[in-house]
């Protein structure tokens, strides 16, 4: 009656109407088989060939008896009022929306933004479960900042641990977060989590031994060393971390130790390239090992010539400081003031004190 109404006004002029569900494209005829026979399309006199309106929902139907076909759009049922415009498949276009619902401190999501029409379900009822992911700073979720879902609820999240919250994350208590660590720990936030703009967190160690972080597996062909350093975040820096490489090279071996970098990709960071070499072998220029000369000698898996002590001479390849030796016949002089020769057979020097 309502509708009939309505085209009684536009009919003497009192409304124009406009129907922003002609999205089907209906097309635009007078004629009425013409209209009628576009799937959604339905024929209203002088209003012209028109598509269903929200709410509505196309029917279409076969008069058994004589074959007369009845083309019309119907009010959706109560308990499934709305419908989107243009409605082309009959009943089931209709639904019941489904609404946030407020409640203590928060605000309850439904699980379904619609329920669509069921004939079995004549009373449909929108569902509000599920709804756990919570964190204690959470305006956009169910429960507002310090509260937690419980359920139908959001009750405060209690501080029943030392210096903490109990934090609620996707549904679970987590325990006492804290909001200081002691030395040697560094404070790392759960999802951000923060209570009257206060971090709170897991105490976790500072430093993490490199050697065992399997972020760094595969991507070292030597010996991993250092410590990596933990962020705020809870993500470890990697810049601490080493890779040493050893290379055999004539007489010796060339050590390469690198920085990885801050992800930990790849160490190729500060790289610092040293020489171990062979016993009476050293090197002038950290690229190559060369036999130690005359008056120089080299220990073993040391790269550095040591010169003997002075007036002392030593045979090209010498290894230790006791194969320095003085001519027979050099003078000294002792604590005293007085003075003595090497005797003969006596030349080589006895090593009492390394560094002297």
């Amino acid at each position: 009656m309502f509708k009939r109404l309505i085209y009684f006004c536009c009919l003497i002029g009192l409304c124009v109407l406009h129907f922003d569900a002609n999205a089907l494209n209906c097309p635009d005829t007078t004629d009425q088989a013409v209209c009628e026979a576009t799937t959604g399309c339905v024929f209203g006199g002088i209003i012209g060939c028109k598509a269903c309106a929200p709410g509505d929902y196309y029917y279409k139907t076969t008069d058994a008896n004589t074959g007369a076909v009845t083309v019309e759009c119907k009010v959706c049922p109560t308990a499934y009022p709305d419908s989107d415009a243009g409605s082309t498949g009959g009943i089931t276009d209709c639904y019941q929306k489904c609404e946030n619902q407020t409640i203590d401190n928060g605000e309850q999501k439904p699980d379904s933004a619609k329920i669509m029409y069921d004939s079995s379900t004549p009373n449909p009822a929108c569902k509000y479960t599920n709804q756990a992911n919570i964190t204690c700073n959470t305006n956009g979720g169910t429960c507002n900042m310090g509260f937690h879902r419980n359920g139908d609820q959001c009750i405060s999240n209690a501080n029943n641990c030392t210096n903490g919250y109990e934090f609620y994350i996707n549904g679970n208590m987590t325990g006492c977060l804290v909001t200081s660590c002691g030395d040697g720990n560094v404070l790392v936030s759960i999802n951000g989590a923060t209570c009257n703009n206060t971090p709170y967190g897991e105490c976790k160690p500072l430093s993490q031994p490199c050697a065992n972080q399997p972020e760094l597996n595969g991507k070292c062909s030597g010996t991993i060393g250092g410590n990596a350093t933990r962020q705020i975040n809870g993500t470890l820096n990697y810049s601490g971390c080493t890779c040493t490489t050893m290379t055999s090279i004539d007489n010796g071996q060339q050590n390469q130790k690198c920085n990885f970098d801050q992800s930990g990709t790849s160490p190729a960071q500060n790289c610092i390239t040293t020489l171990s070499c062979n016993a009476g072998f050293c090197s002038t220029d950290n690229t190559t090992c060369a036999q130690a000369a005359e008056g120089f000698y080299s220990p073993n898996n040391d790269g550095t010539c040591h010169q003997c002590p002075t007036g002392a001479k030593s045979t090209a390849g010498s290894t230790q400081k006791s194969d320095c030796y003085y001519h027979s016949g050099t003078t000294f002089t002792d604590s005293t003031g007085g003075s003595f020769k090497l005797p003969v057979g006596s030349n080589h020097i006895n090593v009492v004190n390394q560094n002297n």
